[in-house]
């Protein structure tokens, strides 16, 4: 297990039980020396299914500290994800990993939504998502993953997520456009996190040779 110096970061992960209720804890929690920075944070998850935005903004509200990880439940880090972010450092608003599928390709981290060049009439598809190089900088047409980001708590204090938007209806869109110009957004491609869903369908296409993305082991070559 990564050691996580408590002053720098709470996870927080909301869990459901079989009577509907959920709850959140430190991702630490139920382990030797971290029951002290479990929480938990009674939810009704039942009455009105779907409410992601209201639960990561409780999240915010109950978060400790500067770094907030916004992650859903099929994920996991890469044994260095840590020490890749302490050598990435802390100069960000909000950040990225390079995000790994179950089989090892890459899967939806550092997106774009609505390039006029890559993003329509691609491969017979009105619109497409597009996974470009990690050095795309065009942030005027970029989309946040809405099952992975880390942002500053004070970010997500200015700018929630609109809780008038249930699961499926573009919440993560609709605050990538509210905020991808507005704050300092970059790529940690020294971090790795890893989706545990097999056969999770991409939604996406790569910008590029396909294979830089799906030979195994690329994620450990793509500083060199």
């Amino acid at each position: 297990m990564q050691k996580i110096n408590d002053q720098e970061s709470l996870p927080i992960r909301f869990t459901r039980s079989s009577s509907g209720a959920s709850g959140a804890r430190a991702l630490g929690g139920g382990l030797a020396g971290y029951d002290n920075d479990v929480t938990f944070i009674g939810f009704d998850d039942a009455t009105i299914p779907g409410r992601f935005t209201t639960k990561k903004n409780i999240i915010t509200d109950n978060a400790k500290f500067e770094n907030i990880v916004f992650s859903h439940d099929y994920l996991v880090y890469d044994s260095d994800w840590y020490k890749g972010f302490l050598k990435f450092g802390n100069d960000w608003d909000i950040c990225m990993s390079i995000i790994l599928s179950e089989e090892g390709h890459r899967f939806r981290d550092w997106l774009v939504w609505d390039d006029p060049d890559l993003c329509y009439d691609v491969e017979g598809f009105s619109h497409r998502i597009a996974l470009p190089p990690y050095d795309y900088k065009k942030f005027q047409y970029m989309q946040i993953s809405g099952f992975w980001w880390i942002a500053k708590k004070w970010v997500m204090q200015e700018d929630p997520l609109d809780e008038n938007l249930l699961q499926g209806m573009g919440e993560d869109v609709e605050w990538s456009m509210r905020v991808r110009e507005k704050y300092n957004y970059v790529m940690n491609t020294h971090s790795v996190v890893k989706v545990l869903r097999k056969d999770k369908r991409l939604s996406a296409y790569y910008v590029g040779d396909d294979e830089q993305y799906t030979t195994p082991g690329w994620e450990k070559t793509i500083n060199d």
